[in-house]
């Protein structure tokens, strides 16, 4: 599978040493975790969006570990897509059949996606997949996978931020 990955910004984990700009990043995820952001980064979203859909494009996001956080976390960010980009946005593409652990706190074992419901709107669509931080990219390329399967064209990532580890 071929795809393509952006984010806006890199995570330092809290184990290393950084410096005040990458901690005021990190304290951007944390909030951006909870719901909690700005025009300033939703207008970042919107750019990227602008620059690199075209006019078959959705944008999905990664669901949380519930329903209702996925809500929390990206409804406010799905509205403000819509209505400054020309592309539809939605939280509810892509849904959860159950909750889970937060796979930042427990970790992440199996498929991430295993318990993902997609829409039948993504079928023949050129997808930008949203979620808060990429690491290793475990759940990213697990929906992808499913998007792709469930008949979308192509599909793009579109993250807050990438987890990078500096030199101890």
């Amino acid at each position: 599978m071929t795809t393509t990955i952006n984010y806006l910004t890199e995570y330092i984990p809290t184990r290393f040493s950084a410096t005040s700009k990458q901690i005021s990043d990190r304290q951007m995820v944390w909030r951006f975790k909870d719901g909690i952001y700005g025009n300033d980064v939703m207008g970042q979203f919107a750019s990227v969006i602008n620059q690199v859909a075209g006019s078959n494009s959705i944008v999905c996001f990664i669901p949380a570990s519930t329903n209702s956080r996925t809500s929390q976390r990206f409804t406010r960010l799905s509205n403000y897509i819509s209505s400054h980009c020309s592309v539809r946005a939605s939280v509810n593409y892509i849904s959860r059949t159950d909750a889970s652990l937060p796979g930042h706190i427990y970790g992440k074992s199996g498929n991430p996606a295993s318990t993902f419901v997609v829409d039948s709107s993504v079928a023949g669509k050129d997808v930008i997949l949203i979620d808060d931080v990429i690491t290793r990219g475990t759940t990213f390329y697990a929906t992808a996978q499913k998007l792709l399967m469930s008949g979308a064209k192509s599909v793009r990532g579109l993250f807050l931020a990438k987890t990078v580890h500096p030199a101890a």
